[in-house]
């Protein structure tokens, strides 16, 4: 499909409307399998509260919608309560009224998803966040997609939060007129912003509000060896199953390709009736992983360092089970994306990273089977 057929749009009536709600339900309920509370399941359409204030951006081509995006602008509604924590808010309310925007429901047709229709729907809705005045733009992603959004421009600045509908997210800021950022990673969002004027004032106290962490870092910006050296001094003495047999290069290698998450005590990490893309090597800290069966909650044990969990969901595509942090815990997350990457740079590492998650399971499988043995007996 040639990009003559590509039409950018931003919704006006209510067909438009209901025709992008439709395209959400299609992929976020029926393609990626997420459980969500207030879906209308009976007409086919994700809709939450935040949609009538807010433009809703699209792509259509002859077969109708391909991807969209939602953006609420501060100017035209106050942001909730809920939506000041989560996001940290209080901190940029000192800006004037239309510099603060928050974007989310990004979704785009699997079809599509090599082409270059994502640029383009990202990129005339950053032009339309200028127009307006826009100087920081806030969203939240999956683990699993924070590399990709930092490839935007799109930056890390505070704890991670827990939606009820989807689980761990991780707050993102971009800030729309930091043209030197943009330039030294290569965003796309690059091409735009240097020909517009650009006032440095929110780029300078961004930077003086928000000091990086090193799980704020950019992969692309940090040499892998840094990297294994913070794991490293995190991990002390704890060994890693997943990475048995493997070279210090190809540790280095692994590592730099994962996302470091912080989850605090009593979170969630996983839900239960969501999806895996993902799975969790645990730096710090210890994890709980919980099993639904006949409407009740079980305690499968505990995960402490060096272990890792969501190895079923990531190797097989199944439900992820509950897991919650019981202290204040440091994650590496490795998603799907991030895998066939490196599946394709390095097939002789994906290899003995394969042969290292089918003993884990195995091993867990073996558990499992002991117990079940035992309790049989027991029953006896």
């Amino acid at each position: 499909m040639g990009n003559y057929n590509i039409r950018f749009k931003i919704a006006n009536n209510t067909d438009e409307r209901q025709a992008i709600y439709a395209f959400r339900y299609k992929i976020y309920v029926q393609e990626m399998g997420k459980t969500i509370a207030d879906v209308d399941h009976d007409n086919q359409l994700l809709k939450d509260h935040r949609d009538d204030d807010s433009v809703q951006f699209y792509l259509e081509d002859d077969e109708g919608v391909f991807a969209c995006l939602r953006t609420f602008f501060s100017g035209d509604k106050p942001f909730t309560a809920e939506e000041i924590e989560d996001y940290g808010l209080e901190k940029f309310l000192d800006f004037k009224k239309d510099a603060i925007c928050l974007s989310g429901k990004l979704m785009i047709d699997a079809k599509k998803r090599n082409s270059s229709a994502l640029g383009i729907l990202l990129g005339s809705a950053y032009k339309y966040g200028r127009e307006r005045g826009v100087q920081f733009d806030f969203c939240n992603c999956a683990p699993s997609l924070v590399q990709l959004y930092e490839m935007l421009g799109y930056r890390r600045y505070k704890d991670n939060i827990t939606d009820d509908d989807v689980g761990y997210r991780v707050p993102l800021v971009s800030v729309l007129e930091d043209v030197q950022h943009y330039q030294f990673i290569k965003s796309p969002f690059y091409r735009y912003a240097k020909d517009l004027p650009n006032d440095t004032t929110s780029a300078d106290w961004f930077a003086k509000n928000f000091k990086v962490k090193i799980r704020h870092i950019f992969r692309n910006l940090v040499d892998e060896e840094v990297i294994w050296k913070y794991f490293s001094n995190t991990l002390g003495d704890y060994g890693i199953p997943l990475l048995e047999g493997f070279t210090e290069k190809e540790k280095e290698a692994l590592m730099a390709q994962g996302t470091l998450i912080g989850v605090k005590k009593g979170k969630s990490i996983t839900n239960r009736g969501n999806w895996g893309e993902s799975l969790y090597i645990i730096l710090a800290g210890k994890v709980e992983v919980f099993i639904h069966k006949n409407d009740k909650e079980f305690s499968l044990g505990y995960l402490g360092r060096g272990q890792v969990f969501g190895l079923s969901a990531f190797v097989n595509a199944l439900e992820l089970a509950n897991t919650v942090a019981i202290k204040n815990t440091e994650l590496l997350e490795i998603s799907k994306f991030s895998y066939q990457r490196l599946s394709k740079k390095n097939p002789t590492l994906t290899h003995k990273l394969n042969l290292n998650l089918l003993k884990i399971l195995s091993k867990r499988f073996s558990h499992v089977t002991d117990r079940w043995v035992n309790s049989l007996k027991q029953k006896k």
